[in-house]
């Protein structure tokens, strides 16, 4: 970074809309461009509200892992928090693209990741800029989610790989165990596949179900056994449990 402020250089005041779920903050003008913080990256401290409260999907899926043997594991590109906050597992997720709970320090200077709670940007509604950053304990440099964003070179991943391999051994646990396995795909699209290269890699490795629920994209491909649901996640899991 030329400048401890820009922390998201490719991010310009002409993305922004007030309208949308990412509310941003200007903050700074910085050879011409205006940079910003994304504000809703704190939802519980930054002075915007950002109702955010687990649907009933969340609990029906709960409910449904709770019945099985070996429980259920969860593997999400979604950043907001809501499995935990509806009561799965913490050590049974999995969250690929980081979380807006948790900073890290962006220069990655002692590749250290703390929990945000607590913490808070004051903005000044009036010229919607936000007055001071939080800052990293070790070297004082500003302090950003711990969320990979698109072309960003310089997001913390240790916290997603330690994720990943408490999933890779419950993966292998069900393997010993021999028990059967059935991976529930909620809303995962083409744009960005992560999640839906994840479906498809685990039940072709275990030869299992993979249920597909997505009103527009809920196509399975040939090498994959599965079902697809043209419906919204809801509308799905309650299909599913009957």
């Amino acid at each position: 970074l030329e400048k401890e402020e820009e922390i998201y250089p490719g991010i310009e005041l002409k993305f922004f809309n007030g309208h949308t779920q990412g509310q941003i903050i200007p903050h700074i003008n910085y050879k011409g461009k205006t940079l910003v913080y994304m504000a809703d990256l704190l939802p519980s401290t930054v002075h915007i509200p950002i109702p955010c409260v687990p649907h009933e999907g969340f609990e029906l899926l709960l409910q449904l892992g709770r019945k099985k043997p070996e429980g259920c594991f969860v593997f999400t590109s979604n950043v907001d928090g809501q499995f935990q906050k509806a009561g799965f597992d913490s050590k049974k997720i999995v969250e690929a693209h980081g979380s807006i709970h948790h900073f890290q320090c962006s220069n990655d200077c002692v590749g250290d990741i703390w929990g945000a709670a607590g913490k808070s940007i004051p903005v000044d509604m009036k010229h919607f800029r936000a007055k001071a950053f939080p800052r990293c304990p070790h070297c004082g440099a500003i302090a950003r989610p711990n969320i990979l964003m698109f072309g960003d070179w310089h997001w913390n991943d240790s916290r997603y790989l330690e994720q990943s391999r408490r999933m890779i051994k419950w993966l292998d646990q069900i393997t010993l165990s021999n028990a059967k396995l059935a991976v529930i795909e909620i809303g995962a699209g083409t744009a960005l596949s992560t999640v839906r290269k994840k479906s498809e890699t685990v039940a072709d490795r275990f030869e299992n179900t993979l249920i597909r629920i997505n009103p527009c994209e809920d196509d399975i491909p040939d090498n994959v056994s599965g079902i697809g649901l043209a419906m919204g996640g809801v509308e799905g899991l309650r299909y599913i449990v009957g």
